[in-house]
This record gives C-alpha cells, structure tokens and sequence, in this order.
C-alpha cells in the first residue's frame, strides 16, 4: 500500500515532470516540494488539490489504496472531464429547451391578448358610433 507522498512521487514521475516542475507549478521551492514527497512535511487539503490540478488527477484517486488508475497517466482524469462536459452539456441542452418552451407560451399568449385587445378595440369602436 502506497502512503501518499509515495503515490504523489510515483504520478509525478508518470507524468514526467521532475520535482522542479512541480515545486514551479505549485509556487514554492524545489525544497519545499522535496519534503512533501519525502513525506516530512504535513499537507492541508488545499495544497494537496493544488497538487492533485498539476498532476491532473482527481483527490479521491490520491486518497484512495487503489492505486490502478496510476498504470495510465490521464486516462482516468480525461474521463471524468469528459464525462463532466457531457453532463453539462446535456443539462444546458435541457435549460436551453425549457427555455424554448417558455418562449413559445409566452408568444402564444401574447397572440391571445393582442385578439383580446382587438375584439375590445372592434367593440369600443362600434359603441362608439
């Protein structure tokens, strides 16, 4: 079982990226970073997102024991973006026929109100005369 910066370790190599790159990336120095995966320095959640965004990996693969999804660098990220856009685009896709419905209400309802108004202008006219 791989400990965390063990795991950060071996992705980063996956990815080809040496501890300079990452410790650029992530906006603190090669030392720095050379602590982290050498596992003597404690990490927040927001580091490690920051991380998890270079290395384009998602937190939960991290945490998690299964390490599977390091054997194809991307692949697992790629999917999930995917998978992401489809549903947002569906979801705009949805609001974006919505919308239309309600516009074709609303016309057909002014369509009826302009009948209303002219049924009333007819009749005002004859009263008128």
């Amino acid at each position: 079982m791989f400990k965390i910066h063990e795991k950060l370790k071996k992705i980063r190599q996956i990815r080809g990226y040496n501890q300079a790159d990452m410790a650029k990336q992530l906006g603190m120095s090669v030392a720095s970073y050379s602590r982290i995966e050498a596992g003597k320095t404690n990490l927040n959640i927001d580091c490690l997102k920051k991380i998890c965004k270079v290395l384009e990996i998602e937190l939960i693969d991290l945490l998690e024991n299964n390490i599977q999804f390091l054997a194809e660098p991307k692949v697992g990220y790629e999917k999930r973006a995917t998978l992401k856009e489809h549903q947002e685009k569906k979801t705009i896709e949805s609001l974006i026929e919505e919308n239309n419905l309600l516009l074709k209400t609303m016309l057909n309802l002014l369509e009826q109100q302009k009948e209303t108004n002219n049924k009333l202008l007819t009749f005002l006219i004859k009263r008128k005369k």
